[in-house]
């Protein structure tokens, strides 16, 4: 979670209103998600994570609590 802190706080210093994640190994990096076909969104603070209804049980340890 530190990590997704000091990339938000980072975001809020430069301006940005969104970040967008895509890469297997950045996903990984910062939020420990091991699947593929997935993104995540980080805006206003949230960080939020799309994938596949496969890779659901995945997505839940990563810290996605929402269907």
């Amino acid at each position: 979670m530190e990590r997704i802190k000091r990339l938000l706080d980072l975001m809020e210093g430069r301006a940005f209103s969104a970040y967008l994640l895509t890469l297997p190994e950045n996903l990984y990096y910062f939020i420990g998600f091991k699947g593929e076909g997935a993104a995540v969104i980080m805006s206003d603070g949230s960080v939020r994570l799309y994938t596949l209804p496969l890779y659901y049980e995945l997505a839940v340890p990563a810290g996605n609590t929402e269907c």
